[in-house]
């Protein structure tokens, strides 16, 4: 894996992490990083912050939010074909489908950054000491507290995930009187079109299959240690069953693998303005993009 470069957010803001794969008519392609953001208007903001929209349809929010804070990536426009296409939240630009998951979570701290400056007044952290149990409000400055990333200079990150599962999947076919187990997954790395196409089965607190959906839409082979590979046409009837049948430390190492991608890092720590503890919480996108 990569020793990743760490990284402020205020030193990166127009270029992403992993970036977008671009295809050309010759059929070559090239990883677009660079992108350009544009001021939102009053209008824009107040569509920004429709929270029922943002709790039913999250990654339709999430590519909306970005088709209107993003004026291009590289040379390829992104607000203006949205504007094209009437502002429908069903219509969204291509490209924007095609933005690497990561990537977008990137952007839209980002894009807050460069409307709203880095400041971030009034975050309320609740303590987990249970001796404690207080809540400490801080002020956070983006910038230079958010980290992220990224593959160091002259290295290209290598846009397919292998992973060897401690168990794997168990199959008996018709031909085989003994179970063959399949450890090796590739993947390619999802992007937000995927989290947007199975937006019906994501739940916050309880995500059911949709992991499980991802991780299906996501695989490009799966064999045994031996080279053997599940074939295809089954791999595309089973689907996410297969996910949902692997054990506890085999969904812990496929969590590790996407992990082990560039992004930017959420997660803070202060101290507890009560009992002095450490508080490690998540920087959440309700505090973004304010009124």
């Amino acid at each position: 894996m990569y020793n990743f470069n760490h990284v402020s957010i205020g030193s990166c803001l127009n270029t992403l992490p992993i970036g977008i794969e671009i295809s050309n008519q010759d059929k070559t392609s090239y990883i677009e990083r660079r992108v350009t953001y544009r001021k939102l208007n009053r209008e824009e903001i107040k569509k920004i912050k429709d929270r029922k929209l943002a709790a039913n349809h999250p990654f339709k929010w999430i590519g909306m939010v970005i088709s209107y804070l993003v004026d291009s990536f590289g040379d390829i426009p992104v607000y203006d074909e949205y504007a094209k296409n009437g502002f429908d939240i069903n219509k969204l630009p291509e490209i924007v489908s095609e933005i690497p998951a990561s990537d977008s979570n990137f952007i839209l701290f980002a894009g807050h950054i460069f409307n709203f400056g880095s400041k971030i007044k009034d975050v309320k952290v609740k303590c987990r000491n249970t001796l404690c149990d207080r809540e400490s409000t801080f002020e956070l400055d983006l910038s230079n507290e958010l980290m992220v990333f990224t593959v160091p200079d002259k290295l290209d990150f290598n846009r397919i995930l292998e992973v060897t599962l401690p168990t794997g999947y168990k199959f008996v076919s018709s031909e085989e009187s003994d179970p063959s187990l399949y450890r090796v997954f590739k993947f390619r790395i999802p992007v937000l079109g995927d989290a947007i196409k199975q937006e019906r089965w994501y739940q916050p607190n309880d995500q059911g299959s949709f992991h499980e959906r991802i991780y299906a839409d996501c695989t490009l082979s799966v064999e045994t240690t031996d080279g053997l590979e599940f074939p295809p046409e089954r791999l595309a009837l089973i689907g996410p069953s297969m996910y949902l049948k692997l054990e506890a430390d085999d969904n812990a190492e496929l969590e590790n693998i996407m992990n082990e991608i560039p992004r930017i890092d959420t997660r803070l720590t202060k101290i507890c303005w009560n009992c002095s503890e450490d508080i490690s919480f998540f920087v959440s996108t309700i505090y973004l993009f304010p009124s």
